[in-house]
């Protein structure tokens, strides 16, 4: 997604004539591929490191306050695009979470499907019958984690952290349920 900053990074470096490489040889890349390379994502993806944006404010004669506005627009942007991702209607779902990476999804009856409470109750129910933890993904919000003893705790979810079950990977990603 182009945002706001990144499209004025990208036009005052093309204004002064500069490649994605020759910029990162002004910001002082010894390593050239890597500076365009985060040249190129800020371009493509309008975030970067604090340290990152003030090489690019002095090299590219950036105006500071222009910079700063244009963080805070597409920050806000951002947190509207995600409540509107977060409030949008799902499915819920009960995840029974055995110790392998497996999960097994159960039904929620009928009556549970649209009334929190039950369907929490009948999470509850499961998880205690069965020993196992799960948990109850009631939006993508709200996901209620469940002890096999029948304890629980409820997640809200934020930009940026999963709030549902997922598999680590090595590269510090994830696979969500």
């Amino acid at each position: 997604m182009t945002t706001h900053l990144a499209r004025y990074v990208q036009r005052a470096r093309e204004a002064r004539g500069l490649s994605p490489q020759a910029l990162a040889a002004l910001l002082g890349y010894r390593n050239l591929d890597k500076g365009a390379n985060r040249v190129l994502a800020l371009e493509r993806e309008g975030q970067g490191s604090k340290d990152f944006l003030a090489l690019l404010v002095r090299a590219l004669d950036l105006q500071q306050m222009t910079v700063d506005t244009l963080v805070h627009v597409d920050d806000a942007h951002d947190r509207m695009a995600f409540e509107d991702w977060a409030w949008a209607p799902v499915e819920p779902v009960l995840l029974v979470l055995p110790e392998s990476a497996l999960h097994t999804g159960i039904p929620l009856p009928l009556d549970a499907q649209h009334d929190e409470e039950l369907a929490l109750a009948f999470a509850r129910r499961e998880a205690v019958a069965r020993a196992q933890r799960a948990a109850l993904i009631w939006s993508r919000r709200v996901t209620h984690w469940i002890r096999a003893d029948g304890t629980h705790f409820r997640t809200w979810a934020v930009r940026a952290r999963a709030n549902t079950t997922y598999t680590p990977l090595p590269n510090g990603r994830h696979i969500p349920y």
